[in-house]
């Protein structure tokens, strides 16, 4: 049986819990999303270097995922955990978020999170086999979630944040996040 729609709950200081009935285990599940609330500001760490000056003094940044850069194997690239925000230049405006089963992502969802498919659109990434198969999005998506969490993960079908998301550009950013230390 599909769970129930999610519905939402706003408390008196305006800040949204999201509330679920899990009819399976007959209990309510209510919990904040770690992420933020619909109209919060995300930012995207990235890959980067920097040719050894601050960006704020002046140094220039480099992104892994610029294609003019990214080839190059005399950089030294910083992983993305360690991206100060003010380096940041992709940021996300949350619209709307859910709590689901894993296992009842939709195929608009699998696709949406980037798994592999063919240009003639008739065949998915196998994560496990690596290699296109005759295989729903959603399956991509489950052997994508394997490769990642482990074999047999899918199967624990535990309760997952859908987040959806706007890309805004910096320039409609407030200035105060920017200025903000890493959180």
């Amino acid at each position: 049986m599909k769970n129930p729609p999610l519905d939402w709950e706003q408390f008196y200081n305006d800040t949204w819990k999201p509330w679920k009935w899990d009819t399976d285990r007959g209990e309510s599940i209510a919990k904040f999303c770690p992420y933020g609330e619909p109209g919060d500001t995300l930012w995207v760490r990235e890959t980067f270097s920097h040719n050894g000056l601050s960006s704020m003094n002046g140094g220039q940044l480099f992104y892994k995922a610029n294609e003019q850069y990214g080839k190059y194997t005399g950089i030294i690239w910083k992983p993305s955990i360690h991206m100060p925000r003010a380096a940041a230049r992709i940021f996300l405006r949350i619209t709307d978020i859910r709590i689901e089963r894993l296992n009842d992502i939709s195929e608009e969802d699998a696709i949406a999170e980037g798994i592999a498919i063919e240009d003639d659109g008739h065949m998915c990434w196998h994560y496990g086999y690596k290699d296109f198969r005759f295989i729903l999005p959603e399956e991509s998506f489950e052997s994508l979630w394997e490769s990642i969490s482990g074999k047999d993960s899918w199967e624990s079908n535990p309760w997952v944040w859908v987040i959806s998301f706007e890309k805004i550009n910096q320039a409609s950013v407030d200035p105060l996040l920017l200025s903000q230390g890493d959180a």
